[in-house]
């Protein structure tokens, strides 16, 4: 493999090992914009690769900014209390939100991890009620 490739794909890996040790989400952690088959987690986390920005050329190194989206998903039954659902899905976007925060600096794998954005939506599919996150970060790294 390339040496921009195993870099990027140690970064996702690294993503994926630490969001997979939030209980709520274990073995519900997966690459990509979908599990590779069809799961029916109530919780559930996809990372994906969205772009690499090289950012500073001071060096024979260059500074890479990779950006990922980080997809929290989150199912209820329509008939449970909404408030209730909507402070859990709060509570587990805190819980990915911590996560990362304690992996800012994570050596040999990144020098720098900020959290950009997060958008909240949610939709009613017939009996169930579906919450999203959207979580926008940055990882930088030298190579």
């Amino acid at each position: 493999m390339s040496e921009a490739g195993t870099k990027k794909k140690a970064v996702l890996d690294g993503l994926l090992t630490i969001l997979d040790s939030i209980s709520d989400f274990k073995d519900h952690v997966y690459g990509g914009y979908r599990p590779p088959s069809a799961v029916r987690a109530e919780k559930m986390i996809l990372v994906h690769l969205v772009e690499d920005v090289q950012t500073i050329h001071l060096t024979d190194e260059d500074i890479h900014s990779l950006q990922f989206n980080i997809l929290v998903k989150y199912r209820t039954d329509i008939k449970d209390d909404p408030k209730d659902e909507m402070d859990s899905f709060i509570d587990l976007v805190g819980k990915v939100e911590d996560k990362l925060k304690s992996n800012y600096y994570r050596e040999g794998a990144w020098d720098n991890l900020e959290i950009n954005r997060i958008n909240y939506t949610f939709g009613q599919e017939r009996d169930f009620v579906f919450y999203n996150a959207l979580i926008q970060v940055s990882v930088r790294l030298q190579w």
